[in-house]
């Protein structure tokens, strides 16, 4: 039998895309944590240069003993942001899972079993950040970045005989930017010819998950909890100017830092989720993707050529040497960073008609 993408199933597509609503929910709770993180950090910051303004101005020298307590800020900032990519990592492979596991069984109709063992859980906790290199090296350099922009502001200032409010702006300025949460998707809706299908009434689940309930609880919580700021910016503190669209948002808007810490987590996320999928599929028996591009005018060569190509039509196409200036190896989506790629498992146990009347996603989470 020919084999199909489950995507031709209207009954996996509507739940995936409910499903990736959700975490795109999660994403951005976690974002607007690192955001409020940051606040807390660079109000510190802020606070340890000004309160230092005269001995830096006076005495050169004095740079390393404000060098040596940045550091202990920025070691405590680290390990506050680690804390939240992980717990992130964590939620979002497994919300995965459960939920891929549901929209397969949905399209093939028939109930599945599955176990989210520890090891799957392991392995998607410590492998190779969504940027590359090992997640806590990659914040570190981040934040390590920024050190330097700071220090290297206040060095200028020092030079430049600034005067306190001068310097604290100036440190100010080479802080990251805030900027309003755009409507924009991660994961982009999956768009596949679909068969018609009747609406569905009754809530019902198909896929039988062994996993920890504490887990599902959790993110079922974060999920429905309003997020609420607990820290102030510097700009409450000190009489800096803004600068920056932060200051021409709404009352209300959600804003985050945009810097490398934000792009890096959304990057980690886009990851989690597509390792979930994978690994969602092959419990399912199923080793088969067709890749699926969104084609416009950002779609770079590596993703085109691999639109609407299986697994192993792609592998085939590499290692023919077709390919050979692509140095990109990915059989499935991400392909490189910033990768808007997703994937549709393909199967030939594809039911002809959906005959089912089963609940929409969110009857079947709040069962």
């Amino acid at each position: 039998m020919t084999k199909k993408p489950l995507t031709n199933s209207l009954e996996y597509r509507n739940f995936i895309r409910d499903r990736d609503r959700v975490l795109e929910v999660l994403l951005r709770k976690s974002q607007l944590k690192v955001s409020d993180i940051t606040r807390k950090y660079l109000t510190s910051i802020l606070n340890l240069m000004a309160s230092n303004y005269e001995k830096l101005i006076h005495i050169p020298q004095s740079n390393k003993h404000v060098s040596f307590y940045l550091d202990h800020i920025f070691d405590q900032w680290a390990a506050e942001v680690y804390r939240e990519y992980m717990l992130l990592r964590k939620r979002t492979y497994i919300f995965t899972i459960i939920t891929d596991n549901e929209a397969i069984a949905r399209a093939l109709d028939k109930e599945h079993k599955y176990t989210i063992e520890n090891s799957d859980l392991v392995k998607a906790l410590s492998r190779s950040s969504g940027s590359g290199g090992q997640l806590h090296k990659r914040i570190l350099l981040s934040l390590t970045r920024l050190k330097h922009k700071v220090m290297d502001a206040a060095s200028l200032g020092v030079v430049l005989d600034d005067s306190r409010e001068e310097f604290i702006q100036r440190v100010y300025d080479s802080f990251p930017r805030q900027k309003k949460i755009s409507n924009r998707r991660i994961l982009k809706p999956q768009v596949i010819q679909s068969r018609e299908s009747d609406k569905r009434h009754i809530a019902q689940r198909l896929s039988v998950g062994f996993y920890d309930e504490r887990d599902w609880q959790d993110i079922v919580d974060e999920y429905k909890n309003d997020f609420i700021t607990e820290f102030n910016g510097p700009e409450v503190y000190f009489p800096v100017e803004p600068g920056y669209q932060a200051h021409k948002t709404a009352a209300g808007d959600e804003v985050i830092y945009a810097w490398e810490v934000e792009r890096d987590m959304t990057e980690d996320f886009v990851s989690a989720v597509r390792e979930g999928m994978v690994d969602s599929a092959n419990k399912n028996g199923i080793k088969e993707f067709m890749w699926i591009a969104i084609v416009d005018d950002k779609t770079d060569d590596c993703c085109l050529w691999r639109d609407g190509l299986t697994t192993s039509e792609i592998e085939k196409q590499l290692n023919s040497g077709k390919h050979k200036d692509d140095e990109c190896r990915a059989v499935t989506p991400k392909a490189h960073w910033g990768c808007r790629c997703s994937m549709a498992p393909m199967t030939d146990d594809l039911p002809e008609y959906e005959t089912k009347k089963l609940g929409d996603f969110d009857s079947w989470m709040n069962q």
